[in-house]
């Protein structure tokens, strides 16, 4: 895959639409494993459309935007993610974000892909009839999405039931739950690791719970993926 594949589907957005994806798509690319967070839709008071790099990817991202910005929702996707690009670390292994604010660097590493790529006619909560019906408008530029940053893991934040069927996943790729993972579903597909879990602000987890199961799954797909090999 190559950085004039992502310009190529980053044309197909229509206009006022979010332009998710990668950030930096050369960081992406250098990146193992390639790890892929499929959200919901994004919150914003901006009619006009606008690229992610926007917020997420400036310097001092920290200072500049997720110090303050919808925290409970960025904060756990930045510690599973700097976890698991760093050797797996666990919740209690890592810093606080706010002592080691270039943890937030590591957006620069991963995909952000929205079911819903038109900001939210809802406000800050989701109806889900509103979030299926942008999905299905949305599946060309998605599909297109998946086949250029090809990632190797897939975390759905209460998406999974909208991307099930397009990655063909079915009851044989259900991996048995692990011992207080019982509110992470994972499938293996094709060498390819996919989790279903909580949105990342959803408030019946803690933080440190949430981190630790996204972080030793991954650590469990990629010990099983390595000894395959």
């Amino acid at each position: 895959m190559s950085l004039a594949e992502i310009e190529a589907y980053e044309k197909l957005f229509p206009s006022g639409t979010i332009i998710d994806g990668v950030v930096d798509g050369e960081q992406y690319f250098k990146s193992s494993p390639k790890i892929a967070w499929f959200l919901k839709e994004a919150y914003t008071d901006e009619e006009e459309g606008w690229h992610i790099k926007k917020y997420y990817g400036q310097e001092d991202a920290y200072w500049e935007f997720f110090r303050t910005a919808a925290t409970p929702t960025w904060h756990p996707i930045i510690y599973a993610s700097y976890g698991i690009l760093n050797g797996f670390l666990t919740w209690e292994e890592m810093p606080y974000i706010r002592d080691k604010p270039e943890m937030c660097d590591v957006i620069n590493k991963v995909a952000i892909i929205n079911a819903n790529k038109f900001p939210s006619v809802t406000g800050t909560h989701t109806v889900w009839k509103n979030l299926a019906q942008s999905f299905e408008s949305c599946k060309g530029i998605i599909q297109q999405q998946i086949a250029t940053l090809q990632p190797d893991i897939h975390i759905f934040c209460g998406t999974f039931h909208l991307y099930r069927e397009m990655f063909e996943i079915r009851d044989e790729h259900l991996v048995s739950p692990r011992e207080g993972f019982d509110t992470c579903g994972v499938w293996m597909k094709d060498g390819k690791l996919f989790m279903d879990v909580y949105h990342p602000a959803n408030r019946r987890q803690k933080r440190a719970v949430y981190v630790n199961q996204i972080v030793k799954t991954a650590e469990f797909w990629r010990l099983i993926t390595t000894n395959a090999n």
